[in-house]
């Protein structure tokens, strides 16, 4: 069996990886971490407000209103946008009403929502012994 120390063929292999890396956690893994925080503050952008921090209230606000059914193909947003999608009330909340941290709230729980079920799934179908 192989050591597993790091030989020079190894080392360069992680060198020939390591702008790949950096751009997966620059443009990825970064933007992730920065939504999270915006979803922890009351955060606008263009705002002459300061920037507060209320915790997990974008949170309980998102999961009180019943934004997971996606009539918006029957009654188009209904009346008011009464019933929109959850990706397009992220996009409206963050760009159209500038609320940054509504936004990254709404993105962040859609991101643990699929997470969830993609690890499940893997779970569920996975090769047993």
């Amino acid at each position: 069996m192989a050591s597993p120390k790091l030989t020079r063929s190894n080392r360069a292999g992680w060198l020939m990886a390591l702008p790949g890396v950096r751009l997966i956690a620059t443009f990825i893994i970064l933007p992730f971490f920065l939504a999270f925080a915006f979803s922890l503050t009351n955060q606008r952008l263009a705002s002459p407000n300061p920037t507060e921090y209320v915790g997990f209230e974008n949170y309980s606000d998102l999961l009180a209103f019943a934004l997971f059914a996606q009539i918006d193909v029957m009654t188009n947003g209904g009346p008011l946008d009464s019933t929109q999608a959850l990706v397009l009330q992220a996009v409206e909340r963050g760009y159209g009403k500038q609320d940054i941290s509504g936004g990254s709230t709404i993105s962040v729980i859609l991101f643990l929502i699929v997470l969830a079920i993609s690890l499940l799934q893997r779970w569920l179908t996975r090769e047993r012994s």
